[in-house]
């Protein structure tokens, strides 16, 4: 923390001190009623996604001639085929809760954890530099 009371080395703990305070405590109060909503049993947050499913078929061609095996484009002679159909629909969302509100807020938790450790790392060695007074008898 620097001497104006500011957490300039800290920038990330800046932004979200400069967050909450734009706010006023607005991602305990999301944060809050996002927990209280996914307590509720009937309640999920959702988010419509596409993706690809692969699955294999049964082929409907007839493999077999007078001559032995034909040529098949569809599965090559195997019986089955690879195929995949695009689908989509309503999932449950990704992530956590503080990975959304972090999100929201601006502020990456990898280096907000690596401030944290930065500051105790500079505390404990403030600590250690720090001579201890004498005890009055």
């Amino acid at each position: 923390m620097e001497e104006d009371g500011s957490l300039s080395a800290y920038p990330e703990h800046e932004k979200l001190k400069q967050f909450n305070a734009g706010y006023e405590s607005a991602t305990q109060a999301v944060g809050d009623f996002l927990e209280w909503i996914a307590s509720q049993q009937s309640a999920r947050l959702m988010v419509f996604a596409e993706w690809i499913e692969e699955f294999k078929i049964t082929c409907p061609n007839t493999h077999f001639t007078a001559g032995g095996i034909a040529h098949c484009e569809v599965c090559d002679e195997n019986g089955s085929a690879a195929t995949s159909e695009k689908k989509s629909g309503w999932v449950p969302a990704a992530g956590s809760l503080t990975g959304w509100l972090a999100d929201w807020s601006g502020v990456d938790l990898a280096k907000l954890e690596a401030e944290k450790r930065a500051m105790l790392d500079a505390i404990r060695a403030q600590n250690l530099t720090t001579e201890p007074k004498a005890a009055s008898a």
